[in-house]
C-alpha cells in the first residue's frame, strides 16, 4: 500500500471530488461541464496496484470515474469521506 506521503492516491481522489462537483453544477441547471485531467506522473496512470482500491478506476484500458468508497481508499486517506457520484 501507498505511503502517507504519496502524492497519487490523494490525486486520484481529488480527481473524483472534481467530478462530483461537476454533478453538482449539472444539478443546480448548468450546462457544458467538462472535466479534463493532464497529469503528468505515470504512475497516476499506470500504478502497479492498478487492481486495488483507487487505483482500478485510472488504470484500466478506460478510465472509469465513479462513487468511491471509504474501503477502496487507502487507509491514510480514510478520514476523508466516500464519494457518492451520480455518473451523469
Amino acid at each position: 500500500m501507498p505511503k502517507d506521503d504519496c502524492g497519487t492516491p490523494n490525486e486520484m481522489y481529488r480527481a473524483i471530488q472534481d467530478v462530483k462537483f461537476l454533478e453538482q453544477l449539472k444539478q443546480n441547471h448548468l450546462d457544458g461541464c467538462y472535466a479534463i485531467l493532464l497529469i503528468e506522473r505515470q504512475a497516476f496512470w499506470q500504478s502497479p496496484q492498478a487492481n486495488t482500491a483507487v487505483y482500478q478506476l485510472f488504470n484500466q484500458q478506460h478510465v472509469n470515474i465513479q462513487t468511491i468508497e471509504v474501503a477502496h481508499l487507502p487507509n491514510f486517506l480514510h478520514k476523508k469521506s466516500g464519494i457518492q457520484l451520480n455518473n451523469q
